[in-house]
């Protein structure tokens, strides 16, 4: 994301779109390098859950779903950010918290007989976030044996009746929403980032690179435009001085 805020901050995009580089380029390139570049971890970590027998049902199937969901998703939450830091800071942050905290404190809900079936309902609140999709995945695949005990334990307790786990790990409840749900925001964040762009949301108009700024703004241009623009000028005066002298009549 810093680098995509990066050049829409310092006008880079502004550029290269003068230069005539087209935004369907501009976006693609960006994509796919940032998408090859996330494959690299990705099969390092592969590789070495099969080196050290690590191998948790479903999980690399949401490894492989995470750089074409998070990068889109990525590309348009940077439309909320005005400068680069901020932009890097937030996204760290709701990573951290989607991928890391938030799956592992639903975990503990979901041991504690009271809170249970709501830890169970709370997937659902962010699966929306990728990040979380492969945090929750990766929890649920490598506890949900000693979950579903623990629910037995709780059921045998008396006023308790929580909702048992479906041990299929494949099952629209566990995993197979989580692919769904990475490989639908991909699509969605790449139709919203093409409506930004394309200038159709209004409200993000001042993001895109359609925004034209306001004529009356004071920019400092630089000694060699100034030059251009003088010569510019005085280039559209002398046709019009030479029509003037042509249509004036001869005297005799």
């Amino acid at each position: 994301m810093a680098l995509i805020i990066y050049e829409r901050e310092k006008q880079l995009k502004h550029i290269q779109m003068v230069s005539g580089v087209s935004l369907p380029a501009y976006w693609f390139s960006n994509l796919v390098s940032d998408v090859l570049k996330m494959y690299i971890p990705i099969a390092i970590i592969i590789g070495l859950n099969a080196a050290f027998n690590l191998q948790y049902e479903g999980v690399w199937q949401l490894l492989v779903l995470y750089p074409i969901s998070i990068v889109p998703f990525t590309y348009l939450l940077s439309f909320l950010f005005t400068r680069e830091t901020t932009g890097q800071i937030m996204t760290v942050f709701i990573n951290f918290m989607a991928g890391g905290i938030l799956p592992n404190a639903i975990y503990f809900l979901q041991n504690i007989p009271w809170t249970a079936n709501l830890g169970d309902k709370m997937k659902w609140w962010f699966i929306w976030i990728p990040s979380f999709c492969v945090g929750e995945g990766i929890t649920f695949s490598s506890t949900y044996q000693e979950l579903n005990l623990a629910r037995i334990g709780i059921n045998s307790a008396p006023g308790f009746n929580v909702n048992m786990v479906n041990t299929d790990v494949y099952a629209w409840v566990n995993l197979s929403s989580n692919y769904a749900v990475m490989a639908g925001i991909s699509v969605v964040s790449l139709l919203l980032l093409w409506l930004i762009e394309s200038g159709l949301l209004r409200c993000c108009a001042n993001f895109s690179i359609r925004f034209v700024p306001d004529s009356t703004r004071d920019f400092e241009l630089d000694d060699d435009v100034v030059a251009e623009e003088e010569r510019l000028a005085l280039q559209n005066e002398q046709p019009n001085s030479s029509s003037h002298a042509d249509s004036t009549p001869l005297l005799d």
